[in-house]
């Protein structure tokens, strides 16, 4: 029978979480609360796949030894969650010891897996990226209604990443239709303020006070490319922060 190991890998820092870190989800965590009740399982888990394919994250668990559920990491000898996500079906096992597509019982920690039943948790493109699973301790005859209702949670648990997906798409599309505005009003305001000046004093008030505000710039200044092409030469330099060298001429290919 072999044995699994709940680890985290030392290295991973992927997703922006640190060393032997994974993270606890509320929604999935009541996903798995569910198929735990419905089931009548001692355990129950969403597994997501790493960008590695291996499976370790566990988003969604109820049942598990306490070192998994506080850290939120497995790591089995053979992932099966990637099985699933390689077929896109379900892997239905009633025994785990005589069904040649698995090696046996699995043990994590306290947690004995003699029978499991995992469906797909498929991303907003389509790809499978986790599963949910249903564990029972001993041998077990998952029925239809069973496996229907597992199939249920994890279509669930994709629609819920498909949600996600859709808010992050809103929110990015929000900044970037701020960031047209604010552009959009920085030039007009330049278009303003250009459409009244006729001294270089007035173009660098302008451009002092459209880019300044405009951008947050700490300080501005005018300069103009001289006749010869090689040097640029600081026409004003009123603006310029307190404290830094006065800008007067420098080379362009410095």
């Amino acid at each position: 029978m072999p044995e699994t190991q709940v680890a985290g890998d030392p290295s991973d820092q992927r997703d922006g979480r640190t060393a032997g870190e994974s993270v606890a989800d509320e929604v999935f965590d009541r996903i798995a609360r569910l198929a735990h009740r419905h089931l009548d399982v001692p355990a129950a888990a969403i597994v997501m796949l790493s960008p590695d394919g291996s499976e370790k994250m566990l988003p969604g668990a109820v049942g598990f030894p306490a070192d998994a559920q506080r850290r939120r990491l497995i790591d089995l000898e053979k992932p099966l969650t990637a099985m699933v996500a390689r077929s896109r079906a379900p892997l239905v096992v009633h025994d785990a010891d005589d069904d040649p597509r698995v090696d046996g019982r699995h043990r994590i920690g306290e947690l004995l897996a003699a029978a499991y039943a995992g469906y797909p948790v498929e991303d907003a493109r389509g790809h499978v990226v986790g599963a949910l699973w249903a564990v029972a301790s001993e041998p077990r005859t998952w029925t239809d209604s069973d496996l229907a209702t597992l199939a249920d949670l994890a279509a669930a648990c994709s629609g819920e990443l498909r949600l996600r997906a859709e808010r992050e798409r809103a929110r990015l599309a929000e900044q970037v239709a701020f960031r047209a505005h604010r552009r959009s009003r920085f030039l007009l305001g330049l278009s303003e303020r250009f459409a009244r000046v006729t001294t270089l004093d007035e173009v660098e008030d302008a451009i002092a006070h459209v880019v300044g505000t405009g951008t947050g710039a700490r300080w501005v200044s005018l300069a103009l490319v001289d006749a010869d092409r090689r040097h640029l030469t600081f026409v004003t330099v009123g603006h310029q922060e307190p404290g830094t060298p006065q800008l007067r001429s420098t080379r362009l290919d410095e």
